[in-house]
């Protein structure tokens, strides 16, 4: 359940990305020297936000499928 929250969330990130790459990419023709790598940049960018939305959904539902009902009940 966490992981398919996350995989919605960077589902939303991928698509403001490509939006504003699209909107980058014609500001850049209209006004020259405004960002010359536009495009790895903003990939890094996405490449980063995958890593963290993954590792923030994926790492702490491994963590708790591990544990037994019982013990996590215990635990609270």
């Amino acid at each position: 359940m966490f992981t398919r929250q996350g995989v919605v969330y960077l589902v939303v990130a991928i698509a403001g990305v490509a939006l504003g790459i699209m909107v980058m990419t014609v500001l850049s023709a209209a006004i020259n020297n405004i960002f010359d790598f536009v495009i790895p940049a903003t990939l890094g960018v996405v490449l980063l936000m995958a890593l963290v939305i993954f590792s923030a959904s994926y790492l702490p539902t491994r963590r708790a499928v591990a544990l037994e009902p019982g013990d996590a009940l215990r635990y609270e």
